[in-house]
């Protein structure tokens, strides 16, 4: 039908390419007065995709996995250089699992301090000093430390 357009919108997808073709399986209502449209027939697709937020996304050591579900560790915007600040366990909802990082759709906000391997030590309420990645040279993981004060 040359000539002819046909507005639909994507209802679902499944969510997973196929390697292989590098397809994606989608499902698009389309009105089709007349009943022009047949099963089986083939088109040419021109998708128009809305720009959305890009998704919150943390390193997956990050995550505490217990019987309340999934949960990181927050700490309150680190003051002077040496200063201790709280430890804060927030529950969060995981999206996406890429590996090595997850996203995170809700619990935390963009621009939250997460504890990245959290020690079994901390606890909600725990005071500990923020060490940058610059401060272990000693080959220790960066994150939160209990403070010795």
């Amino acid at each position: 039908m040359p000539g002819r357009q046909f507005v639909g919108r994507i209802v679902r997808t499944s969510r997973a390419l196929n390697a292989a073709s590098r397809t994606l399986l989608t499902e698009v209502d389309v009105a089709n007065p007349g009943a022009v449209l047949l099963p089986g027939m083939y088109a040419r697709v021109r998708l128009h995709l809305a720009g959305g937020t890009p998704p919150l996304v943390i390193p997956a050591s990050a995550l505490v996995a217990g019987g309340a579900g999934a949960q990181v560790m927050t700490v309150d915007g680190p003051g002077a250089r040496g200063d201790t600040t709280t430890i804060h366990v927030r529950p969060v909802q995981v999206g996406r699992d890429y590996g090595a990082t997850v996203e995170i759709l809700d619990g935390i906000a963009d621009g939250t301090v997460v504890v990245v391997n959290p020690s079994a030590d901390l606890a909600d309420g725990s005071r500990v000093r923020v060490a940058t990645a610059s401060e272990h040279a000693d080959g220790a993981a960066p994150g939160a430390r209990p403070s010795t004060r």
